[in-house]
C-alpha cells in the first residue's frame, strides 16, 4: 500500500509543479522578455519485485524555459538596426525640414538678394534700390546665421543624446554584471539548477543594451555571459562591467567623443567605428554623414558667396567715385555678416571706361571693359588710373599704346581684322599696384583717308561715372556664375543655387533612405518576433487547456492516494 501511496504522491507533486508553472506562464503572458516555462518530468526508477519491474511513479527533473538562441539573435539583429535607423531618421528629418522649408531655407533669401542687385543695375544712382540691396543682404546674412545656429542647436542636442545614451549603456552593463553574479549564486545554492526568471531578466537587459548599441553575447560554462558591443569592444565579463565616458569636443566634427574608463579612472578614446548599431550608432552616423556635412556645405556656400561678391564689389566704384570695399565679412564665430551699411558705398559703377573718338572711320568697337584686379589696400580709395590710348597700325596689324603708360602692359597687341574682327578679341592689361583690367575689341579698324589718322580707343578712370551700372550687372550675374565644386583642373562646376540644391537633395535623399530602412526593419522585427514568440511566447489558449489537464492529473493522483488509503484501511480491518 505504501508503494501505491508514494506513486500517487509523486503524481500529485508533478501535477502541482505543472499547475504552478502554467499559472506562472499565464501571469507573465504580457511581461516583456518573458519566455514560456515548461516542467520536464520523467518516470521514476522501477522496482524489481517477483521477477518483474514495477513503476514507482514520476519525478520532476527541471523547469525549462523555451529559448532559441538563433531566433533571439534574429530579433536582436533586427531590433538593433531598427533602433539605429530610428535615431538617424529622427535627427536627419530635422535638418531636412530646416533646409528644405521655403520659408526658412536659403534659396529664397539668395534669390531676393540677387534680385535686389539686379534692381541696382537698373537704377544705379537710386538710393532706395541701393538700400534694398543692403536690406536683402542683411536678410541673407540673418538666414545664414539662423540656419547655422539651428544646425549648432541640433549638434548640441545630438551631443546630449550621446551623453545620455552612454549613461544608459553603463547602467545596462552594471545590470548584466549583477545578474551574472546572481545566476552564479543561484546555481551554486541549487546544485546547478537554472534560474529561468533571472535568465529572462538578464536577456531583457541585453535587449535594452542592444537597442542602444550593437551587443553580442558569448555564453560561459558557469552560466554567465560575456557581452561585447559595436565591433568587438568588451563591456561585460562575468560580474565585471566596463564603463564608458564622454569627452566634449573629442568626437568627429568637434562633437562629444566617447571614451573607455579604465580601472584607474583614466579615459581612453574609442573610435566611432567601434561603436556601431543601435541608437548610439545612429546618432554617430547622423553626425558624421549628415550633420557635419550640412554644416560644412552651408559654411562653404557662405564663404563662396562672400568671397566672390566681395572680390567683384572691390572692382567697382561707389557714389563717391571710390573703389568698393568688402560687402560681407565674417564674425568671430566664422559666420557671414554685413560689412557696410551706407547705401552710397554700394559699388555699382565700372571703375574703368573704354571709349572710341568720333574721328574713327572703321567699325571697330570696344566693349566689356572691366577692372579685374586691384590691390587690397586700394579698397575705399580713388583708383589712380591714367588715360591709355591704343592706336591701330594697319601695316603691322598692331594696336600700339601712346601717351602716359608707365608700368602698363602690353604696350601693343596683335589684331588681325580678318580673323579677330568677327568674334572679337579679349585683351588683358596689367599695371602697377596690382591693377589689371580686360576689354574686348571687335570690328574692323581703318585709317581716315583725309587726315591719315588711324582708328584708336582710350581707357580712362570712370570716377565721374556714377550712373554707370556695369559692376552692378556683374554682381547680379554671380547668381548664375559657377563658383563652387572645382573639378580636377580647378574649374568651378556649380552655382551657389546648384550647391544649395545639392545640399538639400543630399539631406533629403538620406532622410528618405533611413525612413525606408526604418520601415523595413519594423517589418522584419515584427516577423522575427512572431517567429520567436511561436516558440517562446505564452499562448493563453494552450495554457488554459493545460490548466484543465493538469488539474485532472492532480485530481487523479489524489484519487490514487485515496484508493491506497482505502485499501490500507481494509487490510487493517481484516487483521482485526
Amino acid at each position: 500500500m505504501s508503494s501505491l501511496l508514494n506513486i500517487g504522491l509523486t503524481g500529485l507533486y508533478a501535477a502541482q509543479a505543472q499547475l504552478t508553472t502554467t499559472s506562472h506562464n499565464i501571469s507573465n503572458a504580457a511581461t516583456p522578455g518573458y519566455h514560456r516555462q515548461t516542467v520536464q518530468q520523467s518516470n521514476a526508477e522501477p522496482l524489481l519485485r517477483g521477477g518483474s519491474f514495477f513503476g514507482q511513479g514520476t519525478e520532476v527533473d527541471s523547469v525549462q524555459r523555451s529559448y532559441s538562441q538563433y531566433l533571439e539573435g534574429q530579433v536582436m539583429l533586427n531590433d538593433n538596426r531598427r533602433a539605429e535607423y530610428a535615431a538617424y531618421s529622427q535627427q536627419v528629418s530635422q535638418v531636412d525640414n530646416l533646409l528644405g522649408d521655403p520659408s526658412v531655407g536659403l534659396a529664397p533669401a539668395m534669390a531676393d538678394f540677387f534680385a535686389a542687385a539686379q534692381d541696382v543695375s537698373a537704377n544705379p544712382t537710386n538710393i532706395a534700390s541701393r538700400q534694398a540691396l543692403l536690406s536683402t543682404g542683411e536678410s541673407l546674412v540673418a538666414r545664414f546665421q539662423s540656419l547655422g545656429g539651428r544646425l549648432d542647436e541640433i549638434s548640441r542636442g545630438v551631443d546630449a543624446d550621446i551623453d545620455a545614451t552612454v549613461s544608459s549603456i553603463n547602467s545596462y552593463a552594471r545590470q548584466i554584471a549583477e545578474l551574472n553574479q546572481r545566476i552564479l549564486d543561484s546555481r551554486a545554492t541549487s546544485g546547478g539548477a537554472t534560474a529561468n526568471d533571472l535568465y529572462d531578466l538578464r536577456d531583457k537587459a541585453v535587449t535594452g543594451l542592444n537597442q542602444l548599441v550593437r551587443a553580442t553575447t558569448l555564453p560561459q560554462d558557469d552560466g554567465s555571459i560575456s557581452v561585447f558591443i559595436g565591433s568587438g569592444q568588451r563591456l561585460v565579463l562575468g560580474n565585471d562591467a566596463a564603463q564608458l565616458g564622454t569627452a566634449p569636443g573629442a568626437g568627429e566634427g568637434g562633437g562629444v567623443g566617447i571614451t573607455l574608463i579604465g580601472r584607474d579612472g583614466s579615459a581612453s578614446p574609442l573610435s566611432e567605428s567601434l561603436l556601431t548599431g543601435g541608437s548610439l550608432g545612429g546618432l554617430l552616423a547622423f553626425r558624421r554623414e549628415a550633420l557635419v556635412s550640412a554644416q560644412g556645405s552651408l559654411s562653404d556656400i557662405a564663404t563662396s558667396l562672400a568671397n566672390a561678391f566681395n572680390a567683384q564689389h572691390r572692382l567697382g566704384l561707389d557714389l563717391d567715385g571710390k573703389l568698393g570695399r568688402d560687402f560681407f565679412t565674417f564674425d568671430s564665430g566664422g559666420r557671414i555678416a554685413m560689412a557696410i551699411s551706407d547705401p552710397t558705398l554700394v559699388a555699382a559703377a565700372g571703375a574703368v571706361l573704354g571709349s572710341t573718338p568720333p574721328g574713327n572711320v572703321g567699325s571697330m568697337r570696344i566693349s566689356d571693359v572691366r577692372l579685374t584686379g586691384v590691390s587690397s589696400a586700394a579698397a575705399g580709395t580713388a583708383l589712380s588710373f591714367p588715360s591709355l590710348t591704343y592706336t591701330f597700325n594697319k601695316a603691322s596689324k598692331l594696336f600700339e599704346i601712346s601717351g602716359a603708360a608707365a608700368g602698363y602692359s602690353p604696350t601693343s597687341f596683335a589684331y588681325d581684322p580678318a580673323t579677330d574682327g568677327g568674334s572679337g578679341k579679349v585683351v588683358n592689361v596689367t599695371g602697377p599696384g596690382g591693377v589689371s583690367l580686360s576689354f574686348k575689341i571687335s570690328g574692323i579698324p581703318d585709317v581716315n583717308a583725309s587726315t591719315n589718322v588711324s582708328d584708336s580707343f582710350a581707357l580712362a578712370d570712370n570716377a565721374g561715372g556714377v550712373a554707370d551700372n556695369r559692376n552692378a550687372v556683374l554682381l547680379g550675374a554671380l547668381q548664375t556664375t559657377k563658383l563652387m565644386f572645382n573639378d580636377a583642373s580647378g574649374t568651378p562646376t556649380a552655382t551657389l543655387n546648384n550647391a544649395y540644391a545639392q545640399l538639400v537633395g543630399k539631406v533629403g535623399n538620406k532622410a528618405r533612405e533611413v525612413q525606408t530602412g526604418e520601415k523595413a526593419q519594423d517589418a522584419l522585427l515584427a516577423q522575427a518576433k512572431a517567429t520567436r514568440d511561436s516558440v517562446s511566447g505564452v499562448n493563453l489558449d494552450e495554457e488554459a487547456a493545460n490548466l484543465v489537464r493538469f488539474q485532472q492529473a492532480y485530481q487523479a493522483s489524489a484519487r490514487v492516494m485515496s484508493v491506497a488509503q482505502t485499501l490500507f484501511d481494509t487490510m487493517l480491518a481484516i487483521g482485526r
